[in-house]
């Protein structure tokens, strides 16, 4: 596991103040808490998965996902055992601070972002100018300010441009492909997409061909051979990072599928034996 961190135990200004940075490479299953700060600390996750609780919630996370961790809150973070995740974080304190992270729709029960190309090379440039001008100094505040921007800018809960049925399909299809290690519900999707979900699954269809809920599900049983053919991972923890609450739901859903259970199909077609 690799790691690198810079903290900065003094405060120069008030209102937005830089606390630390850094950036891990965990090991499988590598996990954090529970723990409670006294600072924002966001987490960008650049590769791998994982999963993050706090308030009794659990959100899985990808490449992509950002996930903030509020002031006087408990939570735990753990790397998924079969594609642990690396990540990026950023700490900060001051008396605007609410304000930005209210504005970009941070908060406890929405604690998740999707950030942007333009966020993270805001990131870069906060962590290169406090590395060479130093935390303290205006130059480095002055894109804190600038990543504050384009974090309420990825702000995906205000209110939606019109778009047509084709680009609500488009962005589910792309949510479900990047979120795939999650549970995720028809529902949830016609949700993100602000619309009826019957209106949703007649459109999805029409376009895909098939239902939302078979297009999920042919998408995890797909990730899920790929994991039996080539890993010796216990099947538990196949299901697990796969978004299955059980073993027993992810077997029956896999057998309707594939006329087997996993551990017949990788006896069959795997090129590793599981582990007991």
């Amino acid at each position: 596991m690799e790691t690198f961190s810079r903290f900065f135990p003094h405060y120069p200004f008030q209102d937005i103040q830089l606390v630390q940075y850094g950036q891990e490479n965990c090991d499988p299953g590598h996990h954090f808490g529970p723990y409670v700060r006294d600072f924002y600390l966001m987490h960008f996750v650049t590769e791998g998965r994982g999963r993050f609780h706090i308030q009794g919630e659990e959100y899985r996370l990808t490449v992509g996902d950002l996930f903030l961790i509020p002031p006087d809150v408990l939570t735990f973070y753990q790397a998924d055992v079969l594609s642990p995740w690396h990540y990026t974080w950023i700490g900060f304190r001051g008396t605007l601070l609410p304000g930005f992270i209210e504005a970009a729709g941070l908060r406890e029960n929405a604690p998740t972002l999707r950030y942007s190309h333009v966020l993270w090379e805001a990131l870069s440039n906060v962590i290169h100018h406090a590395e060479n001008s130093g935390f303290d100094s205006l130059t480095t505040v002055g894109h804190i300010c600038f990543f504050l921007e384009e974090l309420i800018k990825c702000n995906k809960r205000r209110e939606p441009c019109k778009v047509g049925p084709h680009r609500y399909i488009q962005e589910a299809v792309t949510y479900i492909d990047q979120h795939i290690y999650e549970r995720i519900s028809v529902s949830q999707l016609a949700r993100m997409a602000g619309i009826d979900r019957s209106y949703f699954c007649s459109i999805f269809k029409q376009y895909q061909g098939i239902s939302p809920q078979q297009y999920i599900l042919d998408l995890k049983i797909s990730k899920a051979k790929s994991f039996l053919k080539t890993t010796d991972v216990d099947i538990r923890y196949i299901a697990d990072s796969l978004g299955y609450g059980d073993l027993f739901t992810f077997s029956h859903a896999f057998k309707q599928r594939t006329g087997l259970s996993p551990r017949e199909w990788r006896t069959r077609y795997g090129s590793a034996v599981d582990v007991p």
